[in-house]
């Protein structure tokens, strides 16, 4: 289990634990400004615990295969590497701005300088196919 999980556990755990110790209130004035803090103390452990929990998820990441016709595609373009390589690794994070081509029927993402990486997408696979420049795409 992720590390973000086990804590987010551990910090709900607490918050109940401190929500229990102060069912019992004397009802003084001092004891009413306790109970408050400690309330408070607990409902604050509650949110950051369900937030640890929830985000602590680890995403599903995709499977990357690199087709020859990409291969071929980026051997002209060896000073965008590094560009490339950037687009290809958000693929699948909602990071990049992904988007589907209808006229080439296959999914792009674009690199930082305009040009784009395109890609056929199942549920566990990027195949990629080919790289177009920024002056050779629309």
């Amino acid at each position: 289990m992720n590390k973000k999980r086990v804590l987010g556990i551990v910090l709900i755990i607490l918050s109940i634990f401190f929500f229990i110790l102060n069912i019992k209130s004397t009802g003084a004035v001092t004891g009413i400004s306790a109970f408050i803090s400690s309330n408070f103390l607990a409902i604050i452990l509650l949110v950051f615990g369900i937030a640890l929990f929830l985000f602590g998820l680890e995403k599903k990441s995709l499977d990357i295969v690199i087709t020859s016709s990409f291969q071929n595609s980026i051997k002209k373009h060896k000073s965008e590497l590094k560009r490339i390589e950037d687009a290809i690794d958000k693929i699948g994070t909602g990071l990049g701005n992904e988007e589907f081509l209808k006229h080439e029927k296959v999914w792009s993402i674009r690199t930082s300088h305009g040009g784009r990486v395109t890609y056929d997408r199942t549920s566990d696979k990027a195949i990629l196919q080919k790289y177009l420049p920024p002056s050779k795409h629309y």
